[in-house]
């Protein structure tokens, strides 16, 4: 099964990698070539001629023309579907909230020739059907006596004040309680004077007149308890239309679904909350923009990375040589056993890019080219000017006698550790300096955590 996946996998990649040379090809010759003047300078460290870098500089290009076309094709499919939508919508549904969840406010945009104008109305809530009402207000009773005898056992044994809650959790109903008596329970609930001086053996039954309210719903309830409210002008079409929505929105309370046609009259009626949906094809185009320049910016990184790796190696080199040689091994001996020792931990590290470059060395050294013409073509191969330098270093003492090659090559390792620590107490101090804007932060954290309750003591809150 995974080897299914890993082919079709690769199938596409393939088949993506053969669009994208498709598109390239056919792109305009002016305009590619401005787009590689654009890209050579971030290559340029590669040595621009060379096969490798042209390779890496046309994968690059293909990765961003992939980029670019799975974004436009993504776009234009986004702006098709909602086009498409549009046309064939001839109404909007609206779905009104259930009994309680209240009103709901609906924008609309209106449109007649070269005017336009935005209008809202209220959507109500589904109204209920008698039964509904009936088995609603039925239950509701139920649950608010419950609430209602409070730490008692039951409404029939009350020893102790009641409970009146003015809103029952699950309900929208406003609540008023009116006592029939008010010598034994009070406004409040509480226990009045006769109620607190019933004698023992005796009880005294009592009512609430409960009323519960919500909107054009009403309804009284006794529960027994036992001691225990111009002239109009012109009207525009705009309001013609919001006019003749309420209307229609009111005699259709009945039903969940409330639909509004696309056209009325002269009128274009637009969902307010549809036209945000076309910001979906400007948002894609933000994304990939983002990521091209991301891509784009990602060869700095490595350029950077290089560079620090560069010169994190070129000790290494320099100390490896002057042993080898030191040693008494020729300069292609030398070399080679570098690669070779460099072969067995690639395994498990990186690539480094100064000792890939050794093994280019080794391999050139191999064909029969000159020591001199091989280390000056190692040494172009880098910005860093300590390679130059040392390649220069190299070419000169292939003509000198061992003794000056190895006091030449001592000199040069311990300018090369110099250039290290030189170049480490650098990336200290940039790294103190960018942790410079943590620190203060911190401070300013730290600052308001103590003061904060010193505040909050002197305001008083």
């Amino acid at each position: 099964m995974n080897g299914w996946r890993k082919k079709g996998e690769k199938r596409k990649t393939e088949r993506g990698y053969r669009i994208s040379l498709w598109i390239f090809r056919h792109l305009p010759t002016a305009f590619r070539r401005a787009w590689r003047r654009f890209l050579e300078p971030s290559f340029r460290d590669d040595s621009i001629s060379s096969r490798e870098n042209r390779m890496a500089l046309e994968q690059f290009q293909l990765g961003q023309i992939r980029i670019l076309f799975r974004g436009i094709v993504l776009v234009f499919s986004v702006i098709l579907i909602l086009a498409v939508t549009d046309c064939l919508t001839k109404k909007f549904n609206f779905i009104r909230n259930s009994f309680g969840r209240g009103e709901k406010e609906i924008q609309l945009e209106l449109e007649d020739g070269g005017e336009k104008k935005e209008i809202s109305f209220i959507l109500e809530e589904q109204k209920l059907t008698k039964a509904e009402e009936e088995k609603i207000f039925r239950d509701f009773f139920l649950e608010l006596k419950k609430e209602i005898k409070g730490k008692n056992k039951s409404l029939q044994s009350v020893t102790t004040s009641l409970n009146f809650v003015e809103k029952l959790e699950g309900y929208p109903f406003q609540i008023t309680y009116e006592p029939e008596d008010m010598l034994l329970i009070d406004w409040g609930g509480n226990l009045g004077e006769e109620g607190l001086k019933i004698p023992e053996g005796k009880s005294e039954s009592t009512a609430i007149l409960v009323e519960a309210v919500y909107k054009d719903y009403t309804r009284h309830e006794r529960i027994p308890v036992r001691i225990l409210p111009q002239r109009k002008a012109s009207v525009s079409v705009f309001e013609r239309f919001q006019e003749a929505l309420i209307h229609r929105e009111a005699s259709s309370r009945d039903y969940q679904n409330f639909s509004v046609d696309t056209s009325w009259k002269e009128v274009t009626v637009k969902e307010a909350s549809r036209e945000n949906l076309w910001k979906i094809p400007a948002l894609l185009l933000g994304i990939m923009v983002l990521l091209l320049v991301r891509n784009h910016s990602r060869i700095g990184e490595k350029k950077q990375e290089r560079h620090k790796q560069n010169m994190e190696d070129f000790p290494l080199i320099v100390h490896l040589l002057t042993l080898y040689m030191g040693a008494g091994l020729s300069f292609p001996n030398a070399v080679e056993r570098i690669c070779k020792d460099y072969e067995k931990s690639v395994e498990v590290r990186e690539r480094r890019y100064a000792f890939e470059q050794m093994r280019m060395m080794n391999h050139c050294l191999h064909m029969g080219l000159r020591p001199g013409e091989v280390c000056q073509e190692w040494g172009n191969h880098f910005q860093e000017k300590v390679y130059g330098r040392f390649a220069m270093l190299l070419i000169q003492s292939f003509s000198k006698g061992a003794r000056e090659i190895r006091s030449m090559m001592e000199k040069e390792q311990q300018e090369a550790f110099q250039v290290q620590i030189d170049y480490i107490r650098r990336e200290g101090e940039e790294a103190s300096t960018r942790l410079l804007f943590p620190m203060i932060l911190l401070l300013f954290i730290t600052m308001i955590l103590v003061m904060f309750p010193a505040f909050m003591q002197f305001y008083g809150i």
